[in-house]
């Protein structure tokens, strides 16, 4: 089916091209790249040598771990990716010691990470121009 690889910043040139066409190139976000990408796990699926999503994490503190950056090429929308993509992520969090996940959802993806078991927390924020939630999950 899919396979998942993970990378530090210095091999994850696909991770960051993947995310400057979804994000930057089709969503229009300015701000997408910044320092937590220094320090984050990447992960890229591939559909045999071809990368179709990314996403990231990190130790937000102590056992609570954020993800971040989920992108899913537009061809592979809607085919179970995202959920494959997120069962990856969550595994390589619990494996590293995390109790909590959190993530800041855009509101229109909120009905699929509450599939997943996310919570909404707090009230819809603004990043971009685009509405967020804050969204978390007891592992």
């Amino acid at each position: 089916m899919y396979t998942a690889k993970w990378f530090d910043k210095a091999h994850a040139q696909d991770a960051f091209a993947l995310r400057l066409e979804v994000f930057v190139q089709e969503q229009h976000f300015q701000n997408e790249f910044d320092q937590i990408d220094d320090d984050a796990d990447h992960v890229v699926l591939y559909e045999g040598q071809t990368p179709i999503a990314v996403g990231r994490c990190y130790v937000q503190q102590g056992n609570v771990w954020r993800i971040g950056r989920l992108a899913v090429k537009k061809a592979w929308r809607k085919k179970g990716v995202g959920s494959f993509l997120m069962r990856e992520i969550e595994t390589h969090c619990m494996q590293r010691g995390a109790a909590f996940l959190v993530l800041d959802a855009q509101v229109q993806a909120e009905p699929f990470y509450t599939s997943l078991g996310y919570v909404r927390q707090g009230e819809e924020h603004m990043d971009e121009h685009c509405p967020h939630i804050f969204m978390q999950k007891s592992l």
